[in-house]
């Protein structure tokens, strides 16, 4: 079983008109991230069938450190009690000191410097904020018959054509991305009629453009068994979700009302606008990886 885990499977590329969209997120060498892989224990032998490579190989071409022989179940007990904490990897004799990412914009560093276009051609155009997108959100939005046109953190919004505007999943601290708040508050303002949808990122940086406030959670919310409730309908769904920052439903004004809560925590998991076509999801609702109990990306199409 455990030689099946450790390997990764190959790029499966969508093409749709000139569009290609890799099956796997773009590397992090290349979105400025940092991440560290750690396992109780590592297999050198892989045997899954859609696997290329090993799990090894492709963290050193990303150039991602990993450790294993790590106990990881203490550094959950740690993390469980404790909540969220900063780390680093030091080697004897080379000191260096914990970056917190937190104090940093990483929307900025992870989002799209230049304008790109997927699915050229499709009849519906969807302006989508890159805070760090999915591939995988691009893929379905195209497959839904979407010219998607991905665009700088900082673009200016109000100034563009477009039949709905997405605003994308993205790491880090939502109220730091100052400059997109403000132009998402402008289209908030401007009483445009195309649809407003948000996805993670998105969620909370509508939240802000609402007026709403953020806070950082004690442990986040992660993993691909979150419970979640439709407020309006009772309905249940299990959902893949990736964040430490959460919004205070309680401090959203006139007008906007809870669309989804967890039903471990009680967060937030979504907000919408009482009689705009604005409306976001904390979760990933296009499923990749996890359930497909809520894929309502197809819904924000079919309004836009």
């Amino acid at each position: 079983m455990g030689g099946n885990r450790y390997a990764h499977p190959s790029s499966v590329p969508l093409t749709k008109g000139n569009t290609r969209v890799e099956e796997c997120p773009t590397p992090l060498k290349e979105t400025g991230s940092r991440a560290t892989a750690m396992r109780r224990d590592y297999s050198n032998e892989y045997s899954h069938w859609n696997s290329v490579k090993s799990l090894g190989q492709w963290l050193q071409e990303e150039k991602v450190p990993a450790l294993f022989g790590i106990d990881t179940r203490m550094l959950t007990k740690i993390i469980r009690d404790e909540g969220t904490v900063l780390a680093k990897i030091e080697f004897d004799g080379q000191h260096i000191e914990i970056s917190d990412p937190n104090q940093k914009n990483l929307i900025a560093e992870v989002s799209t410097k230049e304008i790109k276009v997927f699915g050229k051609g499709n009849p519906i155009k969807v302006v989508a904020v890159d805070c760090g997108v999915k591939h995988n959100i691009i893929r379905l939005l195209v497959k839904q018959g979407a010219e998607v046109h991905l665009v700088p953190w900082d673009q200016d919004l109000l100034s563009l054509d477009y039949d709905g505007l997405f605003i994308s999943n993205g790491p880090g601290d939502p109220s730091l991305a100052e400059t997109l708040i403000n132009n998402v508050r402008k289209v908030l303002e401007s009483d445009r009629p195309q649809p407003v949808f948000g996805i993670c990122m998105g969620n909370q940086i509508t939240a802000l453009a609402a007026g709403a406030k953020s806070y950082k959670l004690p442990m986040g919310n992660r993993g691909q068994n979150q419970p979640v409730l439709n407020v309006m309908t009772g309905q249940a769904f299990i959902t893949a979700q990736n964040h430490g920052y959460g919004i205070d439903s309680k401090s959203l004004p006139a007008g906007w009302s809870p669309l989804f809560v967890n039903a471990n925590d009680g967060t937030n998991e979504g907000i919408m606008h009482n009689t705009k076509p604005v409306f976001t999801a904390q979760f990933h609702p296009e499923a990749k990886g996890g359930p497909t109990d809520t894929e309502v990306i197809k819904d924000f199409d079919g309004v836009a």
